[in-house]
């Protein structure tokens, strides 16, 4: 059940990047810093996320999802 619910998981995440690339045909980068609250705790503040499909044999099914953010 766990792993089905990975799956939705992953598979939701993928559809919802497809959905936002698909919908703005351009984008600009933004800065959240411009936001009120960021100031207040900086370490909440992302920087870029990477969304990767696996490759490996037996594991095409995983997505990897990468996230940085501004250091302590």
């Amino acid at each position: 059940m766990i792993r089905y619910l990975t799956k939705i998981s992953a598979l939701a995440v993928v559809v919802s990047l497809m959905a936002g690339v698909m919908l703005v045909p351009s984008a600009r980068a933004s800065s959240h810093r411009d936001s009120p609250f960021i100031t207040e705790d900086p370490a909440a503040d992302n920087t870029d996320v990477y969304a990767f499909v696996s490759y490996e044999p037996g594991r095409e099914q995983y997505v990897t999802l990468i996230s940085n953010f501004v250091p302590l």
